[in-house]
């Protein structure tokens, strides 16, 4: 389950549209994975806001 929700990057992106809802949802995956590499370490609740904008930031 993402950390970072679509409803959240949609609004991050200015989307309202549900067009390219599969596609964002694999940019999350990918970005949060990314993520967790880069601090070698999983993901978990809650996610530091810094965390957070760091998928929001890589998935835009």
């Amino acid at each position: 389950m993402p950390f970072v929700t679509l409803p959240e990057l949609k609004a991050q992106l200015n989307i309202d549209h549900d067009l390219d809802d599969a596609l964002l949802s694999h940019q999350i995956d990918a970005a949060e994975a990314h993520v967790a590499s880069f601090i070698g370490a999983p993901l978990t609740e809650p996610l530091p806001a810094a965390i957070r904008q760091a998928v929001l930031l890589l998935v835009a």
